[in-house]
């Protein structure tokens, strides 16, 4: 199961360098599509990063059967903590644009993923 911790915090720290180059490319190029492209990675990268910590934060390899309970409660947070961030942002800013948002917000989150699929079978 270290295996697994260890590729969840992997996952986590290639969404912080996605977010990071949003963030550059944000900073190069005043724009606020960038900008809320870059608030959609930060979302995904932070509850992500949330749902590891409270999975793998404390885990013992002595007790696996844990491990579910925590996955599901983590899980639980990681979207409310989605909505919750999302409903702020798209409420209380000033002409809000939803499509950088939430396309950057499902590519941090796809990456990893896709990745691992293409590690796996390549």
């Amino acid at each position: 199961m270290e295996h697994g911790k260890q590729l969840a915090w992997r996952a986590v720290a290639l969404q912080f360098g996605v977010t990071l180059i949003l963030l550059l490319v944000t900073l190069a190029n005043t724009t606020a599509a960038w900008l809320w492209a870059t608030i959609g990675a930060a979302i995904a990268m932070s509850a992500t990063g949330v749902s590891v910590w409270g999975t793998f934060g404390s885990y013992s390899a002595a007790q696996p059967q844990k491990l579910l309970g925590r996955l599901l409660i983590t899980e639980g947070l990681r979207w409310g903590m989605v909505l919750l961030l999302l409903s702020l942002v798209l409420l209380k800013v000033e002409d809000p644009q939803p499509l950088p948002l939430f396309a950057a917000l499902l590519g941090v989150w796809l990456i990893p993923a896709l990745l691992a699929l293409g590690i796996r079978s390549g």
